[in-house]
């Protein structure tokens, strides 16, 4: 491995286990429960580029979230 590649990994934050208690966690599970009340109907009425910028983060983020692959061990 590249010495430049070696320290761009060392200074990245390990994992630490699902939801809050990864340290690269963006999204906490409140965040996550006020995504799923907006779309406890199924309509998904609010475009997902809207909330993308309202949460911070990318729209495949709230994608995943709207279809529980990630956070799904929060309930609503």
């Amino acid at each position: 491995m590249r010495p430049a590649v070696m320290r761009s990994i060392a200074g990245l934050v390990p994992y630490q286990g699902k939801g809050e208690q990864n340290g690269r966690a963006i999204l906490d599970e409140e965040k996550v429960r006020r995504i799923l009340r907006r779309n406890a109907d199924g309509s998904w009425l609010e475009k997902t580029s809207a909330l993308a910028s309202e949460f911070s983060v990318c729209e495949k983020t709230i994608v995943l979230v709207r279809q529980r692959k990630r956070w799904g061990h929060v309930n609503d």
